[in-house]
């Protein structure tokens, strides 16, 4: 493990989940501290070996027309590819998790489903309740929701940030998460 002060030199491993609908790569950058990580085949894609590591999600782009968390988690991306500040947890960022989405700057993916709406939480429902959230045909319809689902499963994450954009500033917590937050 390389050290330089208090950042270590980091190993870095491009993780491709898949393709969307059309055919984007679905692409995470896997960051640890300077120790190997390993690629076993998990659901025949390849994953980052835990190693030990508690790990950290972030994502951005879930709303393609949401730049501003695209374009933090890119800085964050090149930052910590550099030089990482952390001994004992791994970072997986996805920069951009709704590739077609972003390319034509639209909320939606090409399904025109809000990937967002998507995830098969326990309240899912097919119906559109607001023409802005259409929550697809089924729940985990869609590629980039199941590459998502891959991925928590995979990686078992200690905590998720998904970086979105909204007209004023507020941070969203629900799930296990609700204790850090009150």
């Amino acid at each position: 493990m390389a050290k330089l002060d208090s950042f270590f030199i980091p190993d870095c491993v491009l993780w491709n989940l898949g393709t969307s609908v059309q055919n984007k790569p679905l692409d995470a950058l896997a960051i640890s501290p300077g120790r190997a990580l390993g690629i076993p085949l998990i659901s025949n894609k390849p994953s980052p070996a835990p190693s030990g590591l508690n790990w950290i999600l972030l994502l951005a782009g879930v709303h393609g027309d949401e730049v501003e968390g695209i374009w933090l988690m890119e800085h964050l991306r090149s930052s910590l590819s550099a030089l990482f500040p952390f001994k004992k947890v791994g970072v997986i960022i996805w920069a951009v998790v709704n590739p077609d989405g972003y390319v034509n700057l639209e909320r939606w993916n090409a399904n025109q489903v809000d990937l967002n709406r998507n995830l098969p939480t326990t309240d899912w429902s097919a119906e559109v309740k607001n023409p802005r959230y259409p929550p697809g045909r089924a729940s985990a319809s869609e590629p980039e929701t199941r590459a998502l689902i891959h991925l928590i499963d995979s990686i078992q994450p200690k905590a998720i940030l998904s970086a979105h954009s909204y007209e004023k500033p507020q941070v969203n917590i629900n799930g296990p998460a609700l204790e850090w937050g009150s």
